[in-house]
């Protein structure tokens, strides 16, 4: 045989398959969607929620709390203006940051007292 007979052969073997059915192709599309569906509950979700909780933190913090800011500055908050907050990181240094540089609420963990071996 020759190779145009080979070629002649494998395209009158394709035309004897019949097209996909469309529940076939839906079949196909499943896991498409599935694995999109999966993503938005595993990623996108918890974001969505972490960035709500970083926004009503920042809404209630006020005057006097103590604050981490995104590059590891701690201070006090002294003054609140609209988009920025004035922080005391030392006695008589005062800072003046975004609202959105504040990475979280800074609360000291108190160590539980150790009690006395009779």
């Amino acid at each position: 045989m020759s190779a145009f007979d080979l070629g002649l052969l494998s395209l009158l073997a394709a035309e004897g398959e019949a097209p996909p059915s469309g529940c076939e192709q839906g079949i196909q599309l499943f896991p498409l969607v599935l694995m999109v569906a999966i993503f938005y509950l595993i990623a996108l979700r918890p974001a969505q929620k972490e960035r709500k909780e970083h926004a009503a933190m920042l809404t209630n913090l006020k005057r006097g709390d103590e604050v981490i800011t995104s590059s590891g500055i701690v201070g006090t908050i002294t003054d609140v203006a609209d988009p920025f907050f004035v922080l005391e990181i030392s006695r008589n240094v005062k800072i003046r940051i975004l609202k959105s540089a504040v990475a979280k609420r800074h609360v000291e963990k108190k160590e539980p007292e150790k009690e006395a071996k009779a």
